[in-house]
C-alpha cells in the first residue's frame, strides 16, 4: 500500500503538470493557427480587391457606353440613316460590350451582376420597344427622339439604376 501511495504521490502532480503543460500548448498552437489564416486571408484580399475593383470599374464603363444618353449620340453622329440601322448598331455594341465584361461576373457580387445584366436587358428592351412604334421611313434622329422622350416619360434609365448599386456595393467593399 505503501508504494502505491508513493507513486500517486509522484504521478498526480506529474499528471496536473501535464494536462496544464498540454492545455496551454493546444491553446497556443489553436491561436497560432487562427493567426496563420487571417494571414492567408489577408493575402488572399489585398491580391483579390484590385481585380474586384477593375472588374466593378469595367462593368461601370459598360453601364456608361450602352446608357441611350451615351450611345445615341455616338451612333447617331453618321449623317441621316434609316432608324433601323441605327437601332442595329446599338443592339449589337451592347452585345459586343457585354461579351467583352463577361468574365467580370466572377470578381462581382451576384446581386451585383444581376443589376448589370437587367441594366443590359431593359435598354434592349427599350431600344426594341422604340423601333417597334417607328414607321419604315423614320431616321435615326427620330429614334434617338423617341428614345429620349420614352426614357423620360416612364423613367426608364437602367444603367443609372444598375450604376448606384455598384457604387452601394464598391463603397461597402472599401
Amino acid at each position: 500500500m505503501q508504494v502505491v501511495l508513493e507513486i500517486l504521490r509522484y504521478t498526480i502532480p506529474s499528471l496536473v503538470v501535464f494536462i496544464g503543460v498540454y492545455v496551454l500548448v493546444r491553446s497556443f498552437l489553436h491561436q497560432q493557427l487562427e493567426r496563420e489564416r487571417l494571414r492567408v486571408k489577408l493575402e488572399a484580399q489585398s491580391q483579390t480587391l484590385p481585380l474586384k475593383m477593375a472588374a466593378y470599374e469595367r462593368a461601370s464603363i459598360f453601364l456608361q457606353r450602352i446608357s441611350p444618353e451615351s450611345s445615341v449620340p455616338r451612333h447617331s453622329n453618321m449623317g441621316t440613316i434609316p432608324a433601323i440601322i441605327l437601332h442595329r448598331n446599338l443592339v449589337e455594341e451592347i452585345r459586343t460590350e457585354f461579351e467583352h465584361i463577361c468574365s467580370q461576373q466572377i470578381y462581382m457580387s451576384i446581386e451585383a451582376w444581376a443589376n448589370v445584366i437587367m441594366a443590359k436587358e431593359q435598354t434592349l428592351t427599350l431600344h426594341h420597344r422604340v423601333l417597334s412604334r417607328m414607321d419604315e421611313n423614320s431616321t435615326n434622329i427620330d429614334f434617338a427622339k423617341a428614345i429620349f422622350e420614352l426614357s423620360a416619360e416612364e423613367n426608364i434609365y437602367p444603367s443609372r439604376v444598375a450604376q448606384e448599386f455598384i457604387n452601394r456595393e464598391v463603397s461597402k467593399i472599401l
